[in-house]
């Protein structure tokens, strides 16, 4: 039996913004990199990438900085502010479209006589 051997497991999660290309992790030491994820929050419509880097036998050596780099478009920033100015216009045409309908179940008819004053056939 070994004496005092501690095995440490780490793992670190790293969330992307999205619309994402060319993402790449470079680290110091080896590392085993897990399956790439989609992690979704609100007014996500494809998701953020998640990077999973995990190391066994860890020690106070490993505790350095690694370096990922990616390439991102900015014109697509725009996307949840556009994605929630259309959603608020296709609501308040909704609720225009809903307060003009008539929901009477007769119609009414207004007469004007000669005086000019209406009348209510219904």
């Amino acid at each position: 039996m070994a004496g005092n051997v501690c095995c440490i497991t780490g793992a670190v999660l790293i969330l992307i913004i999205s619309l994402h290309r060319n993402i790449e992790l470079v680290t110091p030491y080896s590392v085993s990199e897990q399956p790439r994820e989609l992690h979704y929050t609100y007014l996500d419509t494809i998701g953020r990438p998640v990077v999973t880097a995990t190391s066994t036998n860890m020690v106070e050596v490993h505790i350095q900085d690694f370096q990922l780099t990616y390439t991102f478009d900015k014109v697509m920033l725009l996307q949840e502010p556009l994605l929630i100015v259309v959603a608020l216009y296709l609501f308040f045409l909704l609720v225009v479209v809903i307060a003009r309908l008539d929901f009477s179940i007769t119609k009414v008819t207004l007469l004007v006589c000669e005086a000019g004053s209406l009348y209510d056939t219904a």
